[in-house]
């Protein structure tokens, strides 16, 4: 592989799938191809297994010359690579799968890593902020947008509720660093897109008291419980429950600690999770399960 060229392999997997060298994107054609990238994509450097690529292609029903299907257009990848000076290394076979190997920093995934981790071992509210507004850019649209496959569709629903937690995360360390009044567009506009995302709907709440807005704090969980009670039949949980009690006993939220709470500025670890190069096991599971319950 030539490293120089490699080295200028940027792939997007926050928004439109993309594969772009030295700045110029790759035509993927047809749409059978373009899955087979984005799952390699998903699961860069390791190696993917035949059987989850038949799975990804074409599910319950592959035709009965898969393995052959899936070697031509492995064939007409590693040509376009080629072509744009990759070299066909990048592209690897093994006994029992193929694995895209990109440079570290490649995926806007990697850089999102990097990031939050940053985030994680920030202690300064103003620091943290600043790492998750960056992770926050790398969302370009709906994740994996155009990537017409039930996986991709999958893990697009799992990368959009990681940007949730992270913008959930980043209003708490603005409101830690006093800049309430700057989030409550936006966590306006987000609830409204959500309206039964408990945490940022809290996040909402605290930002309407420090900005000297008690009664439309107040309001904002009132309706949040009335949604969570037509839509869902429960009630609202712990997240809402506590703004809604520091609100009514007008506690300092002045605080960086009482605000943001005991497991600041952990980001959120656990939505952290490598979720896009785990095996398809999940996404197969919900599938099964959808299916079931529809019999």
């Amino acid at each position: 592989m030539a490293e120089g060229r490699a080295e200028g392999v940027r792939i997007r997997l926050l928004g439109p799938f993309e594969v772009a060298v030295d700045g110029t994107p790759l035509t993927l054609g047809r749409p059978h191809r373009r899955t087979l990238l984005a799952l390699l994509s998903l699961r860069a450097n390791e190696v993917v297994p035949v059987r989850d690529i038949v799975d990804a292609l074409w599910g319950n029903r592959p035709p009965v010359r898969a393995r052959n299907q899936i070697q031509v257009y492995i064939c007409a990848l590693r040509c376009q690579l080629d072509h744009v000076g990759l070299g066909r290394g990048i592209l690897q076979t093994h006994p029992v799968g193929y694995r895209l190997v990109v440079p570290p920093g490649a995926r806007d995934l990697d850089r999102l890593e990097i990031l939050t981790a940053l985030a994680r071992r920030a202690t300064d509210a103003g620091e943290v902020a600043e790492h998750l507004r960056q992770a926050l850019t790398l969302f370009q649209g709906r994740p994996l947008d155009g990537v017409e496959a039930d996986f991709a569709r999958w893990e697009a629903t799992l990368l959009e509720e990681r940007r949730l937690a992270l913008l959930t995360d980043y209003a708490r360390a603005e409101i830690a660093r006093g800049r309430p009044e700057a989030m409550l567009a936006e966590l306006f506009r987000h609830v409204r897109a959500h309206p039964t995302h408990e945490a940022l709907r809290a996040q909402l709440m605290l930002a309407l008291y420090r900005s000297g807005r008690a009664a439309d704090a107040l309001a904002v969980y009132r309706q949040g419980r009335q949604v969570l009670v037509e839509e869902l039949g429960i009630e609202p949980g712990p997240a809402l429950r506590q703004a809604q009690t520091r609100i009514l006993r007008a506690q300092d939220f002045h605080d960086p600690a009482t605000v943001l709470g005991p497991s600041y500025p952990n980001c959120r670890a656990s939505s952290s999770r490598r979720l896009y190069s785990r095996p398809l096991a999940s996404w197969k599971a919900a599938r099964a399960a959808s299916v079931a319950s529809a019999a």
